[in-house]
């Protein structure tokens, strides 16, 4: 439930900040906010800190995909929150395309219904 307030608030205070003071900022500000709690988290819940060689290596790798966040909070500082945040929802869609295409993973009733309630939200969302 914190997670989803967090998340809610980190889209609310994104776009306002992004709109104030662009979001280049606001995303590089987010960002560090983000990197200090997870810092804060990994010294109070580890009692040896361990970063191997490979998760080294893979760092520099992950932060030029995880970069593109700044898409986000771009399109948060031209267009209405709510329908930048609804938008966004649609990873969900495609995360489950992937595990279709490349695991041949399908899908129950019951998901596929999810799919197109997601689908529908996002279109009415962005709907004048």
């Amino acid at each position: 439930m914190a997670g989803m307030v967090g998340w809610g608030l980190c889209d609310f205070l994104g776009g306002l900040y992004a709109k104030q003071i662009g979001p280049f900022r606001s995303f590089f500000w987010f960002q560090l906010a983000g990197l200090a709690s997870a810092l804060i988290l990994a010294v109070a819940f580890t009692t040896t800190p361990k970063v191997t060689s490979f998760a080294s290596l893979l760092l520099p790798i992950a932060a030029i995909p995880y970069s593109a966040g700044y898409l986000f909070f771009r399109g948060l500082g031209i267009g209405n929150i709510s329908v930048v945040a609804a938008t966004m929802t649609l990873w969900a869609v495609f995360t489950m395309l992937f595990a279709f295409i490349s695991l041949g993973q399908r899908l129950t009733t019951t998901q596929s219904l999810g799919v197109l309630l997601i689908l529908s939200a996002v279109t009415l969302a962005s709907a004048n």
